[in-house]
């Protein structure tokens, strides 16, 4: 009898666990809240000074990536970060981890023994005390990329948990991890410069309160529509699908066709899209070329007439 119930008491403990690494319902929308009120802060900050994000997306609860970020919110992670400044007495400890490489998903971590998750995540948005708007870059001798990864334009959901049963230098702390379906990069800025909404492309077409959003069914925002014409004289023309709020141009390029059908010209003495602008090329390359080279080859943008 004593054996058994022994084994019921670990089954409890465990559930219990279990269920604190997931935020409730109205944690999770003070999460989504949260995020989406910094999006739309950075998006129209400095748009009087021509600095508005064009394509800044509007974030969504993810269980799957919570679920994701249950699993690195362990206290093992703890140990890779010995050598870290810890500030465990009445603050708590920001990091963020960033892979080289452009594919996979964003993850921000925040290590505290007294701080909710409200106050956790407000440490990660006070990175924008040292963001330089213009340049989109943190200032020097300074960390922000907790911020950056929460204003990342292209990043649309959000899952998170907290760990609540750690232990650093004999101190009782909690570790949160939020998890993005996209994450930062350092070969691209945070967002596009461009009027609020104007770069909002697919699947994300529509327009509300300064965030591209997928639709506007359902929506409690008296500011929510589509914003395209896909119609710019001597630039673009385009068929405008009034479902998805999304163009088909067939002059020019951008979400509202609204930019001239050319390749970039990154280097002074060198042209890699001439270069590549051959039938093989175009062949076995098509994603690279359109992403790339968008007037390479015969799938390419054209020129308005």
């Amino acid at each position: 009898m004593r054996y058994i119930t022994f084994i019921i008491c670990l089954v409890y403990v465990s559930d219990v666990s279990s269920a604190l690494y997931i935020p409730d319902a109205e944690t999770r929308q003070m999460i989504v809240n949260t995020h989406n009120a910094l999006r739309r802060k950075v998006a129209t900050r400095w748009a009087d000074r021509g600095l508005a994000a064009g394509n800044m997306r509007k974030m969504s609860w993810d269980a799957d990536l919570a679920d994701e970020a249950a699993t690195m919110a362990t206290c093992e992670s703890l140990e890779d970060t010995s050598d870290m400044s810890w500030s465990l007495g009445g603050g708590s400890s920001v990091m963020f981890f960033e892979d080289i490489e452009t594919l996979g998903h964003g993850k921000n971590l925040a290590v505290s023994s007294n701080r909710n998750i409200r106050q956790m995540i407000a440490e990660w948005s006070a990175g924008e005390t040292h963001f330089n708007y213009k340049y989109q870059t943190c200032a020097p001798d300074y960390d922000c990329t907790a911020f950056k990864q929460m204003i990342w334009a292209r990043a649309s959901r959000v899952g998170c948990s907290l760990n609540p049963y750690c232990e650093q230098d004999g101190e009782s702390v909690k570790v949160l991890v939020c998890m993005y379906d996209e994450k930062v990069s350092i070969l691209f800025d945070q967002y596009v410069i461009g009027p609020m909404c104007s770069k909002c492309d697919s699947p994300a077409g529509f327009c509300e309160d300064a965030l591209c959003v997928t639709s506007c069914y359902g929506s409690t925002s008296g500011d929510c529509g589509c914003q395209k014409t896909c119609h710019h004289p001597d630039v673009g023309e385009g068929v405008l699908d009034e479902h998805t709020c999304t163009c088909n141009c067939a002059f020019g390029l951008g979400p509202d066709c609204e930019e001239l059908c050319e390749n970039p010209q990154p280097y002074i003495d060198f042209d890699f899209c001439a270069d590549m602008n051959n039938p093989d090329s175009c062949e076995l390359d098509q994603d690279f070329q359109q992403q790339n080279c968008p007037a390479n080859c015969d799938y390419g943008c054209r020129s308005a007439p």
